[in-house]
């Protein structure tokens, strides 16, 4: 794509993004949106219908790059690193989608990439003989809901940790569980 409509399509995600920490996405005009990013309606009409689209695209190039950082490596410790650290780079995105504009079907896009991804890491796994099949996907649902509750409450809080040390603690809890955090090994 040419150079000048990726910085035109940048400009108005990011102005967007902005606006969305101070109104909700239905007060924002399309008028408006172009008139702070000083881009010209016609150029905002020929990539989009409305703020929602640019809105919608941003979440969908998050959403891709989240994927690819997930299945990086077969190291899940360091594409767990890797997707920290994407979140913490797009912190503004990050914001807007947990803080200002939450859309519960962006999370759970989010949740089902994350769960195909540990649903395949296991099913490569040997099964308990004693356990029904459905526990692995237990497994996989719960793991899941920890991992995003605790990114999301790191946005909230402001991402000052470190994305390592949120991938850490993610990690150790998926894989040692509160009894492990709780009898005193360090998680970090």
């Amino acid at each position: 794509m040419d150079r000048r409509i990726l910085h035109t399509k940048r400009l108005l995600r990011d102005t967007l993004l902005t606006m969305l920490c101070e109104k909700p996405l239905e007060a924002i005009t399309p008028t408006e949106l172009c008139r702070r990013a000083t881009v010209n309606r016609n150029t905002f009409y020929r990539y989009y219908a409305k703020p929602l689209d640019v809105l919608r695209e941003a979440e969908d190039e998050l959403v891709a790059t989240i994927k690819e950082r997930l299945q990086e490596s077969g190291d899940s410790f360091e594409n767990l690193v890797s997707v920290c650290e994407q979140i913490k780079e797009d912190r503004l995105l990050s914001e807007v989608l947990l803080l200002h504009h939450p859309d519960p079907a962006y999370w759970a896009r989010i949740r089902e990439i994350a769960k195909d991804q540990t649903n395949s890491q296991i099913d490569t796994q040997t099964p308990r003989n004693d356990d029904p099949p459905q526990f692995s996907r237990w497994v996989s649902t719960y793991t899941m809901a920890g991992a995003t509750a605790i990114i999301e409450q790191w946005v909230k809080d402001g991402m000052r940790e470190d994305p390592r040390t949120v991938a850490r603690f993610i990690f150790d809890m998926s894989h040692h569980g509160f009894h492990h955090y709780n009898s005193g090994h360090d998680l970090q």
